[in-house]
């Protein structure tokens, strides 16, 4: 008896649709099933493509992560302006972020809170991810320094943290259906600290 030919499909167009399912209702508010739908395909054509649902959620998680980590470098060390111009600019992005997600937060903070303390991969994942952040920031407060834009006796290591827990903070607020309001507050105190 013949057996049936897998069904194809596009792989990274699947996994971003897991990987919104995942950023909406985390890993255990997901089941396969809901996997399954929001992908199109089978269950069979799910594991030999992923593996299992934590498989595939840690490989979203990754993808997600490349993508803000790709955002980042492009507007931090590709963009126009001076060091100080392209940060400001990044911190101004935040309120739009809040109303894009919709609701969602974001998938790496969302990741944190959920997964972080339970599973190693994710921890990380997460932590690798916070740091390439804060030390890009990091990178573009030293080159502000250098050009004179941010006094010598700032603390770039500081200030980088500072913005990367900002950021969190309203990735988390978001998550709980806070308004833009509270996002541009948060952006417009790092702007002020960053004067």
């Amino acid at each position: 008896m013949a057996t049936g030919r897998p069904r194809e499909f596009d792989r990274d167009a699947a996994l971003l649709s897991a990987m919104d399912v995942f950023w909406r209702q985390g890993f255990e508010g997901t089941q396969v099933e809901d996997l399954l739908g929001a992908m199109g395909i089978g269950r069979g054509s799910m594991y030999a493509a992923f593996g299992d649902k934590r498989s595939l959620y840690l490989e979203a998680l990754e993808a997600f992560t490349d993508r803000i980590t790709r955002w980042y470098r492009q507007r931090l060390l590709d963009g126009g302006g001076s060091a100080l111009e392209r940060l400001r600019g990044v911190i101004r992005a935040w309120p739009d972020f809040v109303e894009r997600g919709c609701g969602k937060g974001c998938f790496l903070s969302n990741s944190l809170i959920e997964r972080a303390a339970v599973d190693e991969d994710v921890a990380r994942i997460v932590t690798r991810t916070l740091r390439a952040e804060e030390l890009l920031i990091r990178g573009v407060l030293s080159e502000a320094q250098g050009m004179g834009e941010l006094a010598a006796e700032r603390d770039v290591g500081m200030l980088a943290k500072a913005i990367v827990n900002a950021r969190l903070g309203v990735t988390l607020q978001a998550r709980l259906g806070a308004p833009r309001e509270g996002a541009e507050a948060a952006a417009s105190a790092m702007l002020e600290i960053l004067r």
